[in-house]
């Protein structure tokens, strides 16, 4: 199985942020299988290709915020703090036409060119903005928003997902963590020091390159494979950015 191990999947005794989300049936049947089964799972997360990457200064960005994605609660109350203050955010974000059609039984998301829409839309937006907050929902995943942020050259604002640390996330050194509650502190902050927020932003964007784009991944499952096929795979363990096999 190639996906999410027990680095990135916790107990949902040790998610206190589920009671927000309108997730229902949860359960730790994954997280039980990784623990007892490491040698099974390559454990390979989201990635970003070339393309993805922007190196507009911040300076030169329209906005001063963006809020991307699916409104999961922390989410939601980020953009509801950002909005009562005086900071511009970045209205790029798409019509909710997906979750409609949804409702009415289509599959928009399984549609290319209606993907495609999204990507760029979250694209421009994120592009817009010098500062982009996100997190992992309740489940704290480390979901794509974590590497697209970076490499677009928004500063990483967030509630750490699991394995923030382990992927090479530091705070205060290519990413800033934040509940939603003190965004308008940080935000004074990053006004006081603007040069250390673009130093925060070259850094995440590096880290972003330098492990988590298609190229990464694709020699990171080169070299999960070949241990697999000589015999030698006993699972993989995330340190610093960079995935190593369990000895």
């Amino acid at each position: 199985v190639i996906g999410s191990n027990q680095q990135f999947v916790h107990s949902i005794r040790d998610l206190s942020g589920l009671k927000d989300e309108g997730f229902v049936n949860c359960n730790d049947n994954w997280r039980d299988f990784c623990l007892q089964y490491p040698e099974r799972i390559i454990p390979l997360l989201h990635f970003v290709s070339g393309n993805e990457f922007s190196y507009t200064a911040l300076s030169h960005r329209s906005s001063d915020w963006c809020v991307p994605g699916t409104p999961y609660f922390a989410r939601k109350k980020a953009r509801s703090v950002l909005e009562r203050s005086a900071c511009s955010i970045s209205r790029g974000r798409p019509l909710p036409i997906g979750s409609l059609l949804s409702r009415i039984g289509l599959r928009p998301y399984s549609n290319h060119l209606f993907r495609a829409y999204l990507r760029e839309t979250f694209r421009e937006e994120i592009c817009g903005a010098r500062y982009s907050f996100t997190c992992g929902s309740g489940l704290r995943y480390p979901l794509r928003k974590y590497f697209e942020i970076p490499a677009l050259g928004s500063v990483l604002v967030c509630v750490p997902c699991n394995g923030f640390e382990e992927l090479g996330f530091r705070d205060k050194a290519n990413a800033m963590i934040c509940e939603p509650d003190h965004l308008l502190e940080l935000e004074r902050w990053f006004n006081e020091n603007i040069d250390k927020a673009q130093e925060i932003a070259d850094a995440g964007r590096r880290l972003i390159a330098e492990h988590h784009t298609v190229e990464a991944r694709a020699q990171q499952l080169k070299s999960a494979l070949e241990s697999v096929l000589a015999g030698r795979w006993r699972g993989g363990v995330w340190r610093d950015g960079v995935i190593a096999p369990i000895s």
